[in-house]
């Protein structure tokens, strides 16, 4: 008995929390999601190449993955909580997190340049973005009936 006040009173709290905290909270949260899981594995992958004879062609589809998974998972948390709009939020956490890697390949490469892949990562970030937005929107939605 004291187990289920216990999860109603802790849905309560998460709701009160949802609703007091504003959309931008979200989606600088699902950026700064997305960044921590990508970051790690870039830095994992480098050492790994560096230290083994880690193969040079397995570095792209590594790195290529952990973004998928990055704006998957900080879409897909960050509008779990929210009572619409998760398809704008994901859409947006997608993008700028996109801009984000854009901007530094950029830096990395000395030059700024906008190509046909740059746009192609921009919108392939909205719109994996878009669909994990509205997954967890949805996913929450069915698991609290």
């Amino acid at each position: 008995m004291s187990d289920y006040k216990t999860k109603i009173k802790l849905n309560r709290m998460r709701r009160e929390a949802s609703q007091s905290r504003s959309r931008g909270f979200y989606i600088i949260r699902g950026v700064l999601i997305s960044l921590c899981i990508t970051i790690p594995v870039i830095f994992a992958t480098a050492g790994a190449s560096y230290i083994t004879e880690f193969p040079e062609e397995y570095i792209s589809p590594i790195v290529f993955t952990s973004i998928i998974l990055s704006i998957f998972l900080s879409s897909f948390l960050s509008s779990a909580w929210q009572k619409n709009c998760g398809w704008s939020n994901g859409t947006l956490i997608g993008g700028i997190y996109m801009f984000c890697i854009v901007i530094l390949r950029s830096i990395l490469e000395n030059r700024i340049c906008i190509d046909k892949d740059s746009i192609t990562m921009l919108l392939f970030g909205m719109l994996l973005g878009s669909l994990s937005g509205y997954a967890g929107l949805k996913f929450i939605r069915i698991s609290k009936k």
